[in-house]
């Protein structure tokens, strides 16, 4: 075996290795902070989420309901934004909550 077979070897180990140690501190660390996740629990959050998209969109539509044209006012640009900054950290909010559950870091009841 040629020594770039034998480092590349050695480097595809370590990173395994290190991928499962990441993975258990994840968990360990993560999955105390979150209490048992059910599909009641995901779903009440899937439907916040929703909650603060229809919010943002509603808010955006509000804003191009202007009749004569006119620019939207500052209060409801800076609405418009809060909105959508709510909601955008939630949407990532959710997309880490299902990765976390996708590699286990989080324990899922059935219960």
């Amino acid at each position: 075996m040629s020594t770039y077979e034998e480092d590349l070897r050695r480097q595809q180990l370590f990173l395994r290795r290190a991928e499962m140690l990441i993975s258990e501190a994840n968990r360990e660390i993560i999955g105390p902070m979150i209490p048992d996740i059910t599909e009641e629990t995901v779903v009440n959050f899937a439907r916040a989420v929703a909650h603060l998209r229809g919010r943002y969109l509603q808010a955006a539509f509000n804003i191009s309901n202007i009749g004569d044209g006119a620019p939207p006012s500052d209060a409801e640009v800076s609405n418009l934004r809060k909105y959508h900054d709510v909601y955008a950290e939630a949407r990532r909010a959710f997309e880490e909550l299902t990765h976390a559950l996708e590699r286990g870091y989080i324990h899922f009841s059935t219960d």
